[in-house]
């Protein structure tokens, strides 16, 4: 009986089988002479692939659906586990060894065309759209993809408030590739040590594959952290327990009946179902998951693995049309689609809702065809000569580098409040003092002229007049507070100061905002940085109040405009309860900042708006209203301490409705939030006007 050929690919790679020969004891192996392997394959199992991979879509494309989405890539890795063993098992028992260059011969062609088309194109697609500002980074992401450490560049690299603020990598999703790819080297080399012991062999593998899975699940629970689970999330070592528990399961049922019956449908429909509540209500950053969370759904997985074989109900549902074809495709599914999330946004294609998630799904399909049937499969079916791919081969790998070297040429550097680490400290930051500049400034009579034209137009509680108003004595000392959109103004804020006789003090960091308790993202989880940044605000605002004795602290921040949790509860903003709690923080820091006596100058934020290259985060756009709400309600309840300057005002000026994008030919703000080079320079002035009559 001649081999067919049967592609089965999978988001995290999983080998194809083809058969030929099946009996009443399972999946057996054989291998046809030359260069042809034929091997056991399984459609249940391909349409479980595309179950899990319509999950991962899922919850990229519409987080909110699928709030656990992200378990389906756990899926993957069990069925890879599972597939590679068996295979590696099945040419054991029947050749006695394993023949290492051709096992890695066939993942590369299995894996790396489609991998290098899909590198080439994020780096056309970045070079296109993306700012020069995000292309170094994207260079290290892409040479991390080409050589499979992609993991750990993301573990030893940090996760920065730039991956809150700014567009994330279109890259991030080789995490899973790379852990996959590590395994298949390093796998195979432990199968062939454990099978040598002649007697045992089996069961000593199978020993490493329980007490290893054990282990990596210890590993994770160890490594976690509640501030930051990276490390556990993303480690090879804590990730490696799926992939074992599937390497288990194929050493259990090697060359012993597939079990049925009654125990194993229910078991499925149990394992089923429980994956299917996770899928809609766990959160990457539910504790439980890392304390055994995921190795108890590898198990379940294992069972949904082995009821997609056996025959019965399970297999039958999982072996329709619809899934098989998915599942057969869905390791291009899975290269393509977060990819195609990052580049098209709402901005940059004007769509929305249902509208954008069909353009995402047909484009993602569309390019996955388009490699699967031009490139992927001539490859594995050998339509091009062994000789000729040895060639290609390492030439691609050197021509995917070099694309992503020269898509990095001219760039330049993240501004540095993008840049910042996710809790960093005034001190950390060289010179945060700019000195008064000596001698008498023309500035500073022109803010005096102005006084009432500044205060009328820039302090929403001061009602309008036309008459001159004495202006508050210039300060001599000006500490600057806040997070990243203060640290974006306070170079030009300093300076603008300094050329008015002003000592400035450079205070701001970025991911921190004013007040104590930690802010919480769209799915109501403290960011990673938000315990730690609670804790130091209270510090640095003492710190700088007894170091620099100013006059004057200004407050720009947009970390206010969040949930935030407190005391073990959460204030919603915009809510009654939430507002007033949330008001009596921005009490406690006003506190804390004029408690030597100085005034402090709350700024309202005009409202951000997402740009092509940049979405923020869900929420963001509508709650900073609704914080502008409690800045002022802070100011009008104490004038004497706190004054108010509306920036919104400044960026936007007297025109209501939208805030144009540019001022006298300048972009202001570079990603809707955050101020620019120029954008700051344009606004420094004004703004100084409006805070020294505030």
């Amino acid at each position: 009986m001649p081999a067919r050929t049967v592609s089965s690919p999978g988001p995290v790679p999983d080998p194809t089988h083809r058969d030929a020969h099946r009996n009443a004891l399972g999946k057996a192996h054989a291998e046809a002479q030359g260069n042809t392997q034929t091997h056991a394959h399984d459609p249940g199992l391909d349409g479980l692939r595309g179950l899990a991979v319509v999950v991962v879509m899922v919850f990229h494309f519409e987080p909110h659906w699928l709030p656990g989405g992200f378990l389906g890539v756990d899926t993957f890795m069990v069925i890879s586990g599972f597939l590679i063993s068996r295979l590696l098992l099945a040419e054991w028992e029947r050749s006695g060894t394993v023949s290492l260059r051709a096992f890695w011969g066939r993942r590369a062609r299995r894996l790396l065309p489609a991998l290098f088309l899909v590198l080439v194109a994020v780096a056309g697609a970045a070079a296109a759209w993306l700012p020069a500002s995000q292309l170094p980074s994207l260079r290290l992401d892409g040479l991390a993809a080409l050589t499979y450490v992609s993991n750990w560049h993301l573990i030893s690299s940090h996760q920065s408030y730039a991956a809150v603020a700014a567009t994330p990598s279109p890259l991030r999703h080789m995490w899973s590739l790379a852990i996959e790819e590590q395994y298949y080297v390093v796998w195979p080399l432990v199968v062939v040590a454990c099978l040598a012991v002649r007697r045992r062999g089996r069961a000593v593998l199978g020993a490493l594959c329980v007490v290893g899975a054990a282990l990596s699940a210890v590993a994770m629970a160890v490594t976690y952290r509640a501030a930051d689970p990276s490390r556990a999330y993303y480690g090879t070592d804590t990730r490696a327990q799926a992939l074992l528990v599937g390497a288990g399961l194929a050493v259990l049922l090697h060359s012993r009946p597939l079990p049925t019956g009654r125990w194993l449908r229910v078991a499925a429909a149990c394992a089923l179902a429980g994956q299917a509540m996770l899928w809609a209500g766990a959160s990457v950053r539910d504790g439980w998951l890392y304390r055994g969370g995921f190795l108890a759904y590898a198990l379940t997985s294992a069972v949904l693995v082995t009821a997609a074989m056996a025959h019965g109900s399970a297999a039958r549902l999982f072996s329709v049309r619809p899934a098989r074809a998915i599942g057969r495709v869905s390791y291009g599914l899975y290269l393509w689609h977060w990819p195609v999330t990052v580049f098209l946004t709402p901005v940059r294609t004007g769509l929305g809702g249902p509208a954008l998630l069909a353009a995402r799904t047909g484009v993602t399909v569309a390019a996955t065809l388009v490699s699967y049937v031009g490139l992927e499969q001539p490859v594995r079916q050998r339509r091009w000569s062994d000789r000729a791919i040895r060639r290609l081969a390492p030439a691609s790998v050197v021509a995917v580098a070099a694309i992503f070297l020269l898509v990095a040429l001219g760039s330049h550097p993240l501004p540095r409040y993008l840049r910042s680490r996710d809790v960093a400290t005034a001190a950390d930051r060289p010179s945060p003092v700019v000195r008064a500049r000596k001698g008498p400034s023309t500035k500073v009579l022109a803010a005096t002229v102005t006084a009432t034209t500044a205060s009328a137009s820039t302090n929403a509680s001061t009602k309008s007049s036309t008459t001159s108003t004495p202006p508050r004595p210039l300060p001599r000392t000006v500490v600057i507070e806040g997070d990243s959109v203060s640290d974006s103004l306070q170079d030009a804020l300093a300076q603008e100061l300094a050329d008015r006789g002003i000592s400035a003090v450079k205070s701001a960091v970025p991911g921190c905002g004013m007040i104590t308790g930690s802010p919480l993202d769209p799915d109501g989880q403290p960011y990673v940085f938000g315990p730690a940044c609670s804790k130091e605000i209270v510090e640095r605002e003492t710190k700088d109040i007894d170091t620099y004795a100013p006059d004057v602290v200004v407050w720009i921040s947009s970390w206010e405009a969040r949930n935030r949790a407190v005391d073990g509860h959460t204030a919603q903003l915009g809510s009654p309860a939430g507002d007033h709690e949330i008001l009596g923080l921005m009490r406690d820091a006003v506190d804390r900042l004029s408690r030597h006596g100085a005034r402090v100058v709350v700024v309202t934020l005009p409202t951000p708006y997402d740009t092509a290259e940049v979405t923020h985060p869900a929420g963001l756009i509508e709650a900073v209203p609704k914080m502008n709400h409690l800045l002022r309600r802070l100011s009008s309840d104490d004038p004497d301490r706190v004054g108010l300057v509306d920036l919104g005002q400044i960026a936007c000026g007297p025109r209501s409705g939208d805030c144009p994008h540019e001022r006298d030919g300048i972009q202001l703000r570079a990603d809707g939030l955050h101020y620019s080079d120029a954008g700051s320079a344009w606004v420094a002035p004004r703004l100084t006007d409006a805070l020294l009559t505030s």
